[in-house]
């Protein structure tokens, strides 16, 4: 987000935009739909939306971002791309890894396959928040990201619609 700001701040400026629209506008940005989204939090625990991290690099950006440790739900349709950066996160900052989608199983063996055994296959992005909540109090994590490192089309229209669901078994539970 602050590399964001920083371009957005330079093209502002090179368009000749006034110093105090710019910090204006920084001050009233509430931040992007499903680009590491707060949604609440919930038994001290906040729930971020990251469901427009589609690929691997992204969810390692995600994953770098929020406070650890943080219970990661990831997967949908797999993609290409080289993992190892997201997996070096992923081990130094999830304190568990809930698997949904069709990918799963292949994400599953590449974190064994890279001695990272706590995960669950859990299916449905319905399944992993109901099973974040336990496993955040058990290994006192400070985040549940939801940051796939996959395309939603297994089993949603769009990336907007997964976190879509995702905000709403969020706000379900602290309704």
């Amino acid at each position: 987000n602050l590399q964001n700001l920083l371009v957005a701040v330079a093209a502002a400026k090179i368009a000749g935009i006034d110093k105090e629209k710019i910090a204006q506008a920084i001050a009233n940005f509430s931040g992007v739909e499903h680009r590491l989204e707060y949604i609440c939090t919930y038994k001290e625990i906040k729930l971020i939306n990251d469901s427009k991290a589609t690929n691997y690099d992204a969810a390692e950006v995600g994953l770098n971002s929020v406070a650890a440790p943080a219970i990661l739900i990831a997967g949908g349709k797999g993609k290409e791309g080289d993992d190892t950066a997201w997996i070096e996160s992923i081990k130094a900052n999830a304190a568990f890894v809930l698997l949904i989608g069709e990918a799963a199983p292949v994400l599953a063996e590449k974190l064994s396959d890279r001695n990272y055994d706590d995960y669950e296959i859990v299916e449905t992005l319905e399944n992993a928040v109901a099973k974040s909540i336990p496993l955040a109090q058990k290994y006192k994590a400070k985040t549940i990201l939801l940051s796939p490192a996959c395309a939603s089309f297994d089993q949603y229209l769009s990336f907007e619609a997964r976190g879509e669901h995702f905000r709403q078994l969020c706000q379900e539970l602290s309704s």
